[in-house]
C-alpha cells in the first residue's frame, strides 16, 4: 500500500464567504490518499486500480460541511487529464481499463449540491507494471491466456482467448492436418526411399545403414513436387508441426551411441535442427501433442512402458508410466475425445501369426489412465481418423491379410467396431483429403502392390489413383508414427 498525504487547500469559485477544504492542512486529522490495490481483468487486456481518500468534514473557516454532493477521479498519462469518473459520495473509486507498462496520474475534486468544483487535489503518479505471471514470454497485457503457459498464443477462433484457456475452443475444429507441409489445410501426398552405392542398396550389405532416406512430397496447394533428404535408413520418421506454423516438419529419430539423435526440418525455412532426446533403446513417436499449443512434442516410451516427453511450451519434461503399453509392437497417439491433448494407444501382441495372431489394443490418457483395453485377432498396425465426420479421431486397428482387409474403427462409447474395407496394401496413413466436389474430407492414403498408391475417402467411399514416382521400394510418408530400429 502507498500512502501518499496532502497538504493544500480547495476551494469553490463563486461562493467567497464559503471556502471548502477538501484535504484539511488546519486541522490535526490527516488525509490520505491510498493506492490499495492493482489487479488485472479476466485475460490480463488491462489492469485496474483502486483509489481512496479521507472525507473532509469541516470548511477551511471552521464550520461543519455539510453540502459535498459528490468526488470526481481525474487521471491521464501526463497532469493534462483526459479521463473523468464520477465517484459518487464514496471516498473510494477504482480506475480501470489502464495499460500495463504505463505511467498514470491521478488527482481529486470535491463538488458542491450546486454543481461548484475544488481545484485538483495534489497529483499521484503511479506506473503499471509490467508481469509475465505464466512465464510463457508473453507479458501479461498481451498475453491470451495469462494464467496458462500458451508461447504460441494460439488463437483458433480468433475471439482473442488463447485456445489454452478458451472455454469456446472447439479442438475437433482446430485439429492438426497430418502431413500438411504447406499449411493450406489439406494432407499432402509423400513417400520415402533410400539410396546410396551399390552396396548400400543391398539388403546384406554391411554399408547399408549408411545410405540415406530421402522424402518426396507432392503438395496439395499447388501439385508441386519436392524431394529432401533427411537421415539414413536406420532413421524412422517422427514427423510433427515441432514451431506451430501450421505446418509440418519432416523429422526423423536415429539411434546414436546412447541417446536417440532428433533431426527436424524446418518446412518454412527449411533449415534442419538436432537435438538429443531419449536413450537408444526408447521407440520415439511423432506428431504428439499434449499441451493445446498446437506444437508437436518430442515423444518416447520405454521398453517398460514409460512414456517420456519434452514439452513444447516450456521445454520442462513430464513422464507417464503407462503398464499395458511394455514392449507394445505399435504405438499412436491423437486426440481420441476432442480435449484437444493426445491420447497414447498400442498394440501388444500376444500370440500367434497373420489373421490368427492375438492381440491387446490398449489406450491410455496423458494422465495414466487407461481408457480402453480390447483383445483383438488378425491386426497388423494402428491407426486414428475421423472415420464418420464428427471431427474427433476413433482409434483403429488394421488387418493387411490376403482374407481379412479391414481398417477396424473403435468408438469406445458404444464398445463396437465399425470395419471398413479397404484394397490390398502394405501401408496406410490417414489425413484429410480433398474429394472431386472440393470438400475437404477425411481418409487415408494406402500403399499398393508395386509402388502404387491410392486415396480413399471415408465419407462417398471413393477411391482414386496418386501420380508419385519414386525408387522401387518406397513407404509411406508417415506422420505420428515411429519407432528406432534396432541391429
Amino acid at each position: 500500500m502507498i500512502y501518499v498525504c496532502y497538504r493544500e487547500k480547495y476551494s469553490f469559485q463563486g461562493i467567497p464567504e464559503k471556502t471548502l477544504n477538501l484535504f484539511e492542512d488546519k486541522l490535526t486529522s490527516t488525509v490520505f490518499l491510498l493506492l490499495a490495490l492493482i489487479m488485472w481483468g479476466s485475460y490480463a487486456q488491462a489492469a485496474s486500480v483502486t483509489l481512496s481518500w479521507d472525507a473532509p468534514t469541516v470548511n477551511e473557516d471552521g464550520s461543519p460541511l455539510t453540502d459535498l454532493s459528490h468526488y470526481t477521479v481525474h487521471w491521464g498519462e501526463s497532469s493534462s487529464f483526459t479521463s473523468v469518473m464520477n465517484a459518487g459520495s464514496s471516498t473510494t473509486a477504482t480506475v480501470s481499463g489502464l495499460a500495463m507498462g504505463k505511467t498514470y496520474t491521478f488527482a481529486v475534486k470535491a463538488v458542491d449540491y450546486a454543481g461548484n468544483q475544488s481545484a485538483y487535489s495534489n497529483f499521484v503518479t503511479v506506473t503499471i507494471p509490467v508481469s509475465d505471471g505464466d512465464n510463457d514470454g508473453v507479458n501479461d497485457d498481451l498475453d491470451n491466456c495469462p494464467s496458462v503457459n500458451n508461447p504460441a498464443q494460439t488463437d483458433s477462433d480468433g475471439d482473442g482467448v488463447g485456445d489454452s484457456c478458451d472455454p469456446d475452443f472447439d479442438p475437433a475444429e482446430a485439429a492438426t492436418v497430418l502431413s500438411d507441409f504447406d499449411g493450406d489445410g489439406y494432407s499432402d501426398i509423400g513417400i520415402t526411399f533410400t539410396a546410396g552405392s551399390k552396396k548400400a542398396s543391398r539388403k546384406r550389405s554391411r554399408n547399408r545403414s549408411k545410405a540415406l532416406r530421402y522424402f518426396r512430397i507432392l503438395y496439395s496447394s499447388d501439385d508441386a513436387t519436392a524431394e529432401y533428404q533427411l537421415g539414413t535408413v536406420k532413421s524412422v520418421q517422427v514427423h510433427g508441426d515441432y514451431n506451430g506454423d501450421g505446418k509440418t516438419d519432416l523429422a526423423v529419430a536415429t539411434r546414436g551411441k546412447r541417446n536417440l539423435l532428433w533431426q527436424i526440418r524446418d518446412s518454412q525455412s527449411g533449415a534442419v535442427s538436432e537435438v538429443e532426446f531419449g536413450s537408444k533403446k526408447d521407440i520415439a513417436i511423432g506428431g504428439c501433442s499434449f499441451d493445446r499449443d498446437s506444437k508437436s512434442e518430442l515423444t518416447v516410451i520405454s521398453r517398460r512402458g514409460v512414456l517420456r516427453y519434452r514439452r513444447s511450451s516450456d521445454n520442462g519434461e513430464g513422464t507417464v508410466a503407462l503398464s499395458g503399453l511394455k514392449k507394445a509392437a505399435s504405438l499412436y497417439c491423437a486426440d481420441i475425445d476432442g480435449d484437444g491433448i493426445d491420447e497414447i494407444f498400442g498394440l501388444k501382441k500376444k500370440s500367434g501369426r497373420g489373421r490368427r495372431s492375438k492381440s491387446t489394443f490398449v489406450g491410455y490418457t496423458l494422465a495414466g489412465k487407461q481408457i480402453f483395453s480390447v483383445k483383438v485377432k488378425g491386426a497388423n498396425g494402428i491407426t486414428a481418423a475421423d472415420m464418420n465426420g464428427d471431427g474427433i479421431k476413433e482409434p483403429a486397428y488394421y488387418s493387411l491379410s490376403r482374407r481379412s482387409r479391414a481398417i477396424n474403427f473403435y468408438f469406445m462409447a458404444k464398445n463396437i467396431f465399425v470395419p471398413v474395407n479397404i484394397p490390398r496394401s502394405k501401408e496406410m496413413v490417414p489425413g484429410i483429403y480433398m474429394s472431386d466436389s472440393g470438400q475437404a474430407l477425411s481418409g487415408m492414403l494406402f500403399l499398393l502392390p508395386k509402388s502404387k498408391l491410392a486415396k480413399f475417402l471415408f465419407d462417398d467411399l471413393s477411391q482414386s489413383a496418386v501420380n508419385l514416382s519414386g525408387a522401387r521400394r518406397i513407404e509411406l510418408l508417415s506422420a505420428r508414427q515411429g519407432r528406432v530400429k534396432r541391429k
